[in-house]
C-alpha cells in the first residue's frame, strides 16, 4: 500500500512558518525604533521611513501626520507590512510570493499588541487592551484569543 501524503499537513507547517516570520518581523521593528510599551508609535514609523528600506510614499506620509485613530493604525501597520513586503530584504525571503499577501492584519496584531506585553498584563480586558494599545475593540479581542488569553464565552 502506498502512503499518501497529506496536503494540510505540509500547508499546516507552510502556515505555521509564516506566522512565526511574520512575528519576527514585527518585533524587529519595535526593536529597530526601541518601542518597549504601547502604544506602538506606528505613526512615527510611517514617517520615519528609511529610502533603502521601504519605497518612498509621500501621498501616504501626508496622511499619516499627526496622531491617528485606532483603524488608521491598524492600516498604517498593515502599510508598513506591504512595504517589507517589497523591500530588497523582503524579497531575499520571498515575503513578497502569494502565501503572505493576506498577512498585513496578522502583522498589524502582533505589531501593535506584542504577545510578549499582552503576556505580561495581568488584566485580560478587551476594552481595556484596545484602549491601551490604541486598536479597535475587535482586534483586541482577536489578539487575545489567538494567544489564549482570553474567551469570548
Amino acid at each position: 500500500m502506498t502512503e499518501v501524503s497529506h496536503p494540510t499537513d505540509t500547508d499546516e507547517r507552510a502556515w505555521s512558518y509564516r506566522r512565526w516570520l511574520v512575528q519576527c518581523l514585527a518585533e524587529g521593528l519595535l526593536r529597530r525604533y526601541n518601542v518597549t510599551a504601547p502604544p506602538v508609535p506606528v505613526e512615527s514609523m510611517l514617517a520615519d521611513m528609511h529610502q533603502e528600506l521601504w519605497p518612498a510614499d509621500p501621498e501616504w506620509q501626508v496622511r499619516t501626520r499627526g496622531s491617528l485613530g485606532p483603524k488608521f493604525r491598524v492600516e498604517a501597520a498593515k502599510k508598513l507590512f506591504s512595504y517589507l513586503r517589497q523591500s530588497e530584504r523582503g524579497r531575499e525571503i520571498e515575503l513578497g510570493s502569494q502565501g503572505y499577501a493576506d498577512l498585513g492584519l496578522l502583522f498589524a496584531r502582533c505589531l501593535l499588541m506584542p504577545s510578549r506585553w499582552l503576556e505580561s498584563l495581568e488584566v485580560h480586558d478587551v476594552m481595556e487592551i484596545s484602549e491601551l494599545c490604541r486598536v479597535p475593540p475587535d482586534m483586541a479581542a482577536m489578539r487575545l484569543i489567538e494567544l489564549g488569553l482570553w474567551s469570548e464565552n
